[in-house]
C-alpha cells in the first residue's frame, strides 16, 4: 500500500512538470515561431508523455483496486480465524474451570473419606495381590505405636510381625485371594508394637476393577481382646 501511494505521488508529480513543460514551450513557440513539422512533432511528444502518464494512473488503479480485493477476503479469513481462536480459548478455560471444580470435589471427596476411617475405633485397611498396605486408617497406625498411616503404606505383615506369624497371614492371604471368595471372617492373633498379643476379629473382601480383576483386598479388622480375656477369665472360673 506504501508503494502505490509513492507511485501516485510520483505521477502527480510527473503530470505537474508535464504541463508546466507544455506551458513554457507554448510561450516559446508565440516569441520565436518554428516550422509546421516541429510543432507537429512536439505536440505528439507531449501527447505520448500524457498517454504515458495516463496509463501508469490506469494501472496504479488497477493494482490498487487488485489489491483491496486481495485483502478483504484476507482480513474476513483473518477474522473468522481470530473468531475461532477466541471461541477455542473460551472452551479451554471452561473446561479449564470444570477440570479445578472437579478436582477440588474429588479432594473433598478424599478428605472426607479420609476423616471418616480415621474417626472408626476399627481397623480399615486395602492389600495388593502381593500382601504390600495400600491404604490403612489411624486405627492401624495406633496398633503400631505409629502417628502417621502413611508409614504403614507399602509394607507388609513380615515388616511388622515376627516372621511365624507373617509367613502364616501371608499364606492366609494369598490363599484368599486365589480363591475367588467375595468375603469371608476370621479370628487372628497379632502382636502388636509392644510385643502384646491381641485378638482381632477380620472381616475381607476381595478387591477388584471395572473389569472384575483382582487387584488386592479390602479388610476391616475389630479388635475383641477385651471379649476374649472375659471368656478365658469365665473358662477359668467354671473350671
Amino acid at each position: 500500500m506504501l508503494l502505490i501511494k509513492r507511485l501516485v505521488i510520483l505521477g502527480l508529480i510527473c503530470t505537474v512538470l508535464l504541463f508546466v513543460i507544455g506551458f513554457f514551450a507554448f510561450v516559446l513557440i508565440q516569441q520565436f515561431p518554428l516550422s509546421q513539422s516541429l510543432l507537429v512533432g512536439l505536440a505528439v511528444i507531449w501527447l505520448l508523455l500524457l498517454g504515458f502518464i495516463g496509463l501508469g494512473f490506469i494501472n496504479i488503479y488497477r493494482l490498487m483496486h487488485s489489491q483491496q480485493h486481495t485483502e478483504n477476503p484476507l482480513k474476513q479469513l483473518n477474522g473468522a480465524l481470530e473468531q475461532r481462536v477466541a471461541q477455542a480459548n473460551t472452551i479451554l478455560e471452561h473446561q479449564d474451570e470444570e477440570r479445578i471444580q472437579a478436582e477440588s470435589a474429588l479432594a473433598s471427596e478424599r478428605n472426607l473419606l479420609r476423616a471418616i476411617i480415621d474417626a472408626l475405633p476399627d481397623l480399615i485397611w486395602v492389600k495388593d495381590t502381593h500382601s504390600r498396605i495400600v491404604l490403612v486408617n489411624q486405627a492401624g497406625a495406633d496398633l503400631h505405636h505409629l502417628n502417621n498411616p502413611n508409614d504403614l503404606i507399602g509394607k507388609t505383615d513380615f515388616d511388622l510381625h515376627p516372621a511365624e506369624l507373617a509367613a502364616k497371614y501371608f499364606a492366609d492371604e494369598q490363599a484368599f485371594i486365589q480363591s475367588g471368595k467375595r468375603t469371608d471372617t476370621r479370628e487372628d492373633i497379632v502382636i502388636d508394637a509392644a510385643g502384646e498379643k491381641r485378638w482381632m476379629l477380620t472381616t475381607r473382601s476381595l478387591w477388584r476393577d471395572a473389569e472384575g480383576r483382582v487387584l488386592g483386598m479390602i479388610g476391616w479388622s475389630r479388635d475383641i481382646t477385651a471379649s476374649k480375656q472375659t471368656e478365658e477369665a469365665l473358662a477359668r472360673e467354671r473350671n
